[in-house]
C-alpha cells in the first residue's frame, strides 16, 4: 500500500500516537504524540472536522475521539500539526488534510489488513493452561465457530474462562442465542431491546420494504412490533434464550471499541450473568441493521451515510454513542502500545497469548483480577 504521502496518528490510551507503519515521516518521529492542529487542541479538532472514521466517546478518559487522525504531505487544506516527540521536544509540521484522500487510504488499509492478517483466517483461537482458558473469538459470521461445541466442554470447569471479543465485529444473532450462550450458561435468559427511528417521508418508503425482507426470527419479531408513534417508529425486540448443560464457572469477557453488532449484543447478555465480568472499554454498539440512509449533496457531490435511529441500553444510555459499558475499565496504554510495536519491528507476532502478556493491558488486568479472586479463597464468583 502506498504511504508515500500519508501521515497517521492512532488513538491509544487517550492520546494520538504516530503510526510509523502507515506514515511517510522518518524514524525520528517514532512515538510522537499529536498535540494540536492549527492551534486547535486535537481533541477539539477531531470533533470539528469531517473524517471517514466515526466519532466515538471514550468513557474512561471522558472525551470524544476518532480511531485515527490522518494527514498527507501534498493535497487539501493546510494543517499546522504540532507534535511532541519522544525526546520531549515539540515541533510543528506543515501538512495537509483532505477527506477524500483520508477515505481512500482507509478503504485501502481495511482491504489490505483483511487480506494479509493471518488471524482473520480462523475466527477463534483457544489457549488452555493450568489456571485459565483464553478464547479469542473474532467473528459470529464464520462457521468454524461451531468447532467450539467440541472444545469448550473439555475445559476444566474449575478454571476461569476468558472470552476476548475485542476484535469481533459481529455476525449472526443465532450464533449467540442458539449456539454460544447454551455452551456457557445453564440458565434461561430473555434478551430485550428497544430502539426508535425518526422517519421522514423518504425514510418511510425505505424502511418498511427493507424490514419486510428479513426471515430470521429476531427480525420478524421486530417487524411485527414495528408501530408508528408520532414521527418515530418504535422497534421492540425480545428473544427467549435457552440455557444448556454448561458447568458453573467464572467467565471474563474482554470488550473494546471494535466489539460491535452481535458481539455487542453478547456483551450485554453476558454482563447480566452472575458469574461474568466485562473487562476493557466501551463497545462500538449494536447498530440497527437495515436503517442506513444515504444521500448525495447537490453542489459538492459528497455522499453521506448515517443511521437515523436511537437505541437504549438497559441502563438507559444511548447504545449507538456509548455501546455497552464494561464492569472494569482497562485499555491499552501508550507505553504498552510501544512494546507491541517493538515486537512487530522484531518480526515477532504480538498477538500470540505469550506475547500478549508483554503488552496487552486488558488481558494482564483480567489475569490480575483472577489472581485476586483466587487469593480471596475462591469464595466469590466473577462479578462479586
Amino acid at each position: 500500500m502506498d504511504i508515500s504521502n500519508h501521515i497517521e496518528f492512532l488513538y491509544v490510551g487517550g492520546k494520538y500516537i504516530y503510526s510509523p507503519n502507515y506514515s511517510c515521516l522518518g524514524e525520528e518521529y517514532k512515538n510522537s504524540i499529536l498535540i494540536s492542529v492549527n492551534d486547535i487542541p486535537i481533541d477539539e479538532y477531531i470533533t470539528e472536522k469531517t473524517y471517514p472514521s466515526t466519532i466515538r466517546y471514550d468513557a474512561n478518559n471522558e472525551k470524544w475521539y476518532r480511531a485515527r487522525a490522518d494527514f498527507n504531505a501534498a493535497d487539501g487544506e493546510n494543517a499546522q500539526v504540532k507534535i511532541k516527540k519522544a525526546d520531549g521536544t515539540e515541533e510543528t509540521l506543515d501538512l495537509y488534510f483532505d477527506i477524500a484522500s483520508s477515505a481512500k487510504f482507509l478503504i485501502n488499509y481495511s482491504s489490505e489488513k483483511h487480506k494479509d492478517d493471518d488471524t482473520k483466517k480462523k475466527c477463534y483461537s483457544l489457549e488452555i493452561n493450568d489456571n485459565t482458558a483464553y478464547l479469542k473469538l473474532d467473528s459470529f459470521a464464520d462457521s468454524s465457530v461451531f468447532e467450539l461445541k467440541e472444545q469448550l466442554p473439555d475445559i476444566p470447569y474449575d478454571i476461569p474462562l476468558i472470552i476476548d471479543i475485542r476484535d469481533n465485529g459481529g455476525g449472526y444473532i443465532d450464533y449467540v442465542t442458539e449456539f454460544l450462550y447454551p455452551l456457557l450458561y445453564s440458565n434461561d435468559y430473555t434478551y430485550k431491546a428497544e430502539s426508535f427511528v425518526k422517519i421522514s417521508g423518504d425514510l418511510k418508503s425505505v424502511v418498511y420494504p427493507i424490514m419486510s425482507l428479513f426471515d430470521s426470527n429476531a427480525y420478524k419479531l421486530i417487524y411485527k412490533n414495528f408501530n408508528l408513534s408520532g414521527f418515530y417508529y418504535r422497534m421492540k425486540e425480545e428473544i427467549n434464550i435457552k440455557g444448556g448443560d454448561a458447568p458453573e464457572r467464572d467467565i471474563y469477557v474482554l470488550t473494546g471499541r471494535n466489539t460491535a453488532s452481535a458481539a455487542d449484543m453478547f456483551s450485554g447478555i453476558a454482563k447480566e450473568q452472575e458469574n461474568t465480568l466485562l473487562v476493557g472499554s466501551n463497545t462500538m454498539g449494536e447498530g440497527i441493521f437495515a436503517n442506513y440512509y444515504m444521500d448525495i449533496l447537490p453542489n459538492s457531490k459528497m455522499v453521506y451515510l448515517f443511521i437515523p435511529s436511537y437505541a437504549e441500553n438497559s441502563d438507559g444510555m444511548d447504545n449507538a454513542v456509548y455501546g455497552t459499558t464494561p464492569d472494569i475499565y482497562s485499555e491499552l496504554s501508550v507505553e504498552n502500545y510501544i512494546i507491541q510495536q517493538e515486537l512487530i519491528e522484531d518480526d515477532e507476532n504480538p498477538y500470540t497469548y505469550e506475547n500478549r502478556l508483554k503488552w496487552d493491558n486488558v488481558l494482564i488486568k483480567t489475569l490480575e483480577l483472577i489472581k485476586e479472586d483466587e487469593n480471596d479463597k475462591g469464595n466469590n464468583t466473577a462479578d462479586e
